[in-house]
């Protein structure tokens, strides 16, 4: 009788066939995860650059004597008493898929936006469209030394 140990040729075959089958769908996978988390992160891009002007613009609208300078489409100039007790005006811009603080890029990729002010109210609304993320925003002035009305 004849002693057969080890792997036959057509059984070496069959592991080979597997083992790319395996990897194969284990790379099918892999590369699906990996398109995912890419569109997740410019999500959330564009949610960190919202938050960041967000971050700009609610320190200014929160200081002492706080005014609408002017406003267009595009633009609005703010006025206020700094932290050194000196008045100064800031002017937050979108140009060029871009929206700045005066001069300082805050936001990039902004492929919309509106700024739209009412000076009598102290009502400004700010529409951005970065990527795909889209945030309609209404901010109130409500100046420190101003005074509240409590009901």
């Amino acid at each position: 009788m004849k002693n057969e140990k080890g792997i036959t040729l057509i059984s070496l075959i069959v592991y080979i066939i597997l083992l790319t089958l395996a990897v194969a769908g284990i790379s099918n996978i892999m590369g699906a995860m990996h398109s995912n988390v890419n569109s997740m992160d410019k999500a959330s891009e564009s949610a960190v650059s919202l938050s960041r002007f967000n971050m700009h613009f609610i320190k200014d609208i929160k200081r002492d004597d706080v005014k609408i300078v002017s406003s267009t489409s595009d633009q609005v100039q703010l006025s206020f008493t700094n932290d050194a007790g000196e008045n100064e005006i800031v002017k937050y811009s979108i140009q060029n898929n871009a929206l700045y603080r005066n001069k300082v890029k805050i936001c990039s990729n902004v492929n919309a936006g509106t700024i739209t002010a009412n000076e009598d109210t102290g009502v400004i609304q700010v529409y951005l469209k970065i990527n795909n993320y889209e945030k309609i925003t209404k901010y109130v002035l409500e100046p420190k030394n101003s005074e509240k009305i409590i009901i």
